[in-house]
């Protein structure tokens, strides 16, 4: 829904048209229905995918072997096994636009930083630390039940968010990191661990760390 919201405000959609393995779900989101991914595919110039994680994938390579430009809710893809295969499927179409969004670059609060640090207003920046705590207890069956069924990696699905809001802020990619992962805590649920401590070393002698937890209560 809230993607459908967003393109009915922009003068270069014509016509959306959805896809959803339950029927009439489109429909109530309030845009064209498909019958099937084929259906859809052969009526647009590009997809948004808003599945759960474990579809993106499957999703974005139907997408672009069908000739049509991606955009994907974050995560990219739910794992890095599965990074590595679309990056190989990328490298087939390049001339198709691939895009991520669902970040939080452009927050005003985010935005702010970076102009701060851009401007040298507080000097050379040595250290930052950017957390995310969610409480999936909650929120993994708020909606459906995917996240307690298939799991959603907090890598992935969590620490995606600091982790590219440090890069963000440091302007650079990591020279060295590492990462240190505990499950503590809401054993039911499917993802093999719920809390991850990382440590990013950058050019230049700075340093950043972020730690994400998805039973936070």
């Amino acid at each position: 829904r809230a993607h459908v919201r967003r393109f009915r405000r922009s003068d270069s959609v014509r016509r959306i048209i959805g896809y959803d393995i339950r029927p009439g779900a489109a429909s109530e989101a309030g845009c064209e229905e498909a019958d099937s991914l084929e259906d859809l595919l052969s009526q647009v110039d590009a997809v948004s995918i808003c599945t759960p994680d474990h579809l993106h994938l499957q999703g974005i390579i139907a997408a672009l072997r069908a000739g049509r430009h991606v955009l994907v809710e974050k995560p990219m893809v739910a794992s890095h096994a599965e990074a590595l295969e679309l990056d190989t499927a990328l490298k087939e179409f390049p001339k198709l636009v691939f895009a991520v969004h669902h970040q939080l670059r452009h927050a005003p609060a985010f935005e702010r930083a970076r102009e701060i640090l851009e401007s040298g207003e507080i000097g050379r920046p040595f250290y930052i630390e950017a957390n995310y705590w969610h409480n999936m207890v909650e929120r993994s069956t708020m909606f459906d039940d995917w996240r307690m069924t298939h799991g959603q990696s907090l890598i992935f699905g969590h620490a995606c968010h600091p982790l590219d809001l440090i890069m963000y802020l440091a302007e650079a990619e990591p020279a060295s990191h590492e990462t240190y992962l505990s499950k503590v805590g809401f054993d039911e649920y499917v993802a093999e661990y719920t809390s991850a401590t990382t440590i990013m070393r950058f050019s230049g002698g700075l340093v950043a760390k972020t730690h994400v937890n998805s039973c936070s209560i």
